[in-house]
């Protein structure tokens, strides 16, 4: 058995602690170190059966689209037709006042550039030359105001024509009919028309006396005006004419004019001639001469 010496008993000694070394100069922080750089560069995890990946190529051509008929359209349908092929849609007022479309419901497309049926590269521009709508109701208006007219006067002129018929029909029978009555008398005038003027000539009938000379002529004088009045409706005056043997004072026979009467249109118009037996038709004349021995 192990005497103890006595007295006070023996202090432990203290433990004496390690200095601890810098962060940097630790495994575990260049492990980790280590491990972000090989995640960075793509080589941590990278298999050789992983699938690589193959980027689109951005020079890809888009397919070509074709411009569609938009002709008759209202802008704004127009419009939404290109944007769904991806195409603009340029407006240009077809009329010389130049507008800008603003609101393209109130225009019509007239025409595209390029048209129907063409080819073209999504993103380009189509050119749409457009009418305002307000602009074709006015001219629908205006048409339709010309065509009355048109019609109105259309109307009027039938209805002219219809008259005109009419009134030649009218005289055409009127000739006729004393065409038939008086075919002898035509065959005995001889008719000449000169700017409106009638010239009328005849031979005056020989008979037993003077006086029943002179009433022959005056009666065919009568007859001459109806016949140029029927022959010639747009006259301005008639001048009749009756010729016949004379006899000088020396004894010499000559063939010459005995009378020359001219009548103008208003006198003529006034003439009754069924009643023409109880006139003087010499004393209506409104110029020319006759023979003394007649116009007894």
């Amino acid at each position: 058995m192990t005497d103890r010496p006595t007295g006070e008993a023996p202090q432990a000694r203290p433990r004496q602690r390690r200095a601890s070394k810098p962060f940097y100069k630790r495994w575990w922080v260049w492990t980790l170190a280590a491990l972000v750089v090989l995640s960075a560069t793509g080589v941590f995890g990278q298999t050789e059966d992983a699938p690589e990946t193959v980027e689109a190529s951005s020079t890809e051509e888009a397919e070509p689209v074709t411009v569609p008929d938009l002709v008759g359209k209202a802008g704004d349908e127009a419009k939404d037709e290109l944007d769904d092929l991806d195409l603009k849609a340029d407006f240009v007022d077809e009329s010389d006042e130049d507008r800008s479309v603003i609101l393209k419901s109130n225009w019509k497309v007239e025409s595209t550039s390029p048209k129907a049926g063409a080819e073209a590269e999504p993103g380009d521009a189509v050119t749409l030359t457009v009418s305002k709508i307000d602009d074709d109701q006015e001219s629908a208006e205006e048409k339709k105001a010309e065509k009355a007219e048109e019609d109105k006067n259309a109307e009027n002129e039938e209805k002219v024509d219809e008259e005109d018929k009419k009134a030649k029909d009218e005289s055409s029978k009127e000739k006729e009919s004393e065409s038939e009555s008086k075919s002898t008398d035509d065959d005995k005038f001889d008719f000449d028309y000169y700017q409106g003027e009638v010239t009328v000539q005849f031979e005056i009938d020989d008979n037993f006396t003077t006086g029943l000379v002179a009433t022959g002529a005056k009666q065919d004088t009568i007859a001459a005006l109806q016949a140029a009045k029927a022959k010639y409706p747009d006259y301005k005056s008639i001048v009749v004419m009756g010729s016949g043997p004379t006899v000088d004072k020396y004894g010499n026979k000559d063939n010459s004019y005995l009378f020359s009467v001219r009548y103008t249109r208003d006198t003529v118009e006034k003439i009754d001639f069924d009643n023409s037996a109880l006139i003087d038709i010499w004393d209506l004349r409104d110029a020319g001469m006759v023979n003394p021995d007649l116009d007894k």
